[in-house]
């Protein structure tokens, strides 16, 4: 999307983005340099972006989810996100107005892309995404030492209300 391979962010897309974001020039153009050093072609795939969510996931596979998410980001449907993408991406659902992140919700759940969401479209995004918080849950609780966990009473006969 008009991303220059020389290693600077032209213009057209800096004041693009600066427009439709909170981001400063400094922060624009220094998250560019950083996006393409880890991404030389200036365009993630979605193997690699299903890789970075593996990071955040490591006793699980978010692949389902994050076909997903990323089919929600890439804004023309290439099978890749540019740079533009995905800073759009990133301050909408971080700082972006609520009928932005309704908006991308509702599009991240209408699967098909038809303008309605189905029960079926609504469990496919939904359980993979709660296989994955299951794991980071167990995760966490494996990490948690013993004396830092919190843990609730039985509760006993003597403790009926109404009793």
């Amino acid at each position: 999307m008009g991303n220059s391979k020389s290693g600077a962010l032209s213009k057209e897309i800096l004041e693009e983005l600066q427009l439709n974001t909170k981001f400063t020039e400094e922060e624009l153009c220094a998250w560019y340099q950083s996006f393409l050093k880890d991404c030389p072609s200036g365009r993630i795939t979605r193997q690699e972006f299903q890789s970075i969510y593996a990071k955040f996931f490591p006793e699980a596979d978010p692949k389902a989810y994050a076909q997903h998410v990323f089919r929600s980001f890439d804004a023309n449907s290439d099978g890749t996100l540019d740079f533009k993408e995905y800073v759009i991406a990133l301050h909408m659902t971080s700082a972006g107005k609520t009928n932005q992140k309704l908006e991308w919700a509702f599009s991240l759940y209408d699967v098909d892309g038809n303008g309605a969401i189905s029960k079926n479209e609504v469990l496919e995004i939904v359980m993979p995404l709660d296989l994955c918080i299951q794991s980071l849950s167990l995760t966490l609780m494996a990490r948690t030492p013993l004396s830092l966990r919190i843990t609730l009473p039985s509760r006993s006969p003597a403790c009926k209300t109404g009793t």
